[in-house]
C-alpha cells in the first residue's frame, strides 16, 4: 500500500503533465519568473520576466507589487503549478525579516492560482542541474588570470556565469539578467525532478 507521501507524488507528477509552470527566484527587491511548459518529454519556455519594487520602502507596498505582478503573469499564462527558492540564512535581520515576508506571501498568491507550489533549496536545484562549486583550484586560475584586485566580485560573476552556461548548453534560454537566469535554473531542477527524471541535452 502507498503511504501519504507517495501518493502525494504520484499526484503532482501526474497533474504536472502537458501544464504550465511558473519558477521564480525571489529577493528583496524583485520576483524573477520563468514560466515553462513541462509534458514529461520536452522543455519549453513560454516567458521569463520580472516583478520590481525595488523603488518601494514598506513592506506592505512590496506585496502589493508582488500580488499584481503574480495575476498579471497568470492573467497571460493561465500556469498551474509553481517552484520558489526557499530563502537562505542572512547575517543582516532586516534583509531576512523582508525576504521570508515575501516568499511567504507570494506562496500565498501562487496557492490561489496553482494546484500545487513546491520550494526548494538554492543549493540543491544547482546541483541538480550540473552546477559545480568553484574549487580553490578555480579561485587560483582566476587569481592567476586577473589578478586579486576586485577577486571577490570575480568569483561571484563566475558563479553566476556557470548557470548561464548550463542554460546555455540546455536550452539556449539564458538572458543577460542573472535573477531570471536563476529563475529559468529552478525551472530546469522542476523538470528533471518532475518532468521526464533527466536532464537530456
Amino acid at each position: 500500500m502507498s503511504s501519504p507521501l507517495e501518493m502525494s507524488l504520484s499526484k503532482l507528477l501526474n497533474s504536472v503533465k502537458s501544464k504550465k509552470v511558473i519558477a521564480i527566484d525571489p529577493s528583496s527587491h524583485s520576483l524573477a519568473w520563468c514560466v515553462f511548459d513541462i509534458d514529461g518529454s520536452s522543455f519549453n519556455i513560454v516567458d521569463t520576466g520580472k516583478i520590481d519594487f525595488r523603488d518601494k520602502k514598506e513592506i506592505s507596498s512590496k506585496l502589493s507589487v508582488i500580488r499584481r505582478g503574480l495575476y498579471n503573469v497568470w492573467e497571460d499564462h493561465s500556469f498551474r503549478h509553481a517552484a520558489i527558492e526557499q530563502s537562505v540564512y542572512i547575517q543582516n535581520f532586516q534583509s531576512s525579516r523582508i525576504i521570508s515576508y515575501i516568499i511567504g506571501y507570494s506562496w500565498g498568491v501562487l496557492d490561489e492560482y496553482c494546484d500545487s507550489v513546491v520550494d526548494i533549496n538554492p543549493l540543491i536545484w544547482k546541483n541538480k542541474i550540473g552546477y559545480k562549486n568553484v574549487s580553490k583550484e578555480d579561485k587560483i586560475k582566476i587569481e592567476q588570470e586577473f589578478g586579486s584586485k576586485g577577486i571577490q566580485k570575480r568569483l561571484t560573476q563566475e558563479r553566476k556565469d556557470r548557470v548561464r552556461r548550463i542554460i546555455d548548453d540546455f536550452c539556449g534560454g539564458a538572458t543577460e539578467d542573472e535573477d531570471i537566469n536563476d529563475a529559468i535554473g529552478i525551472a530546469l531542477w522542476y523538470y528533471i525532478e518532475y518532468g521526464n527524471g533527466a536532464l537530456q541535452r
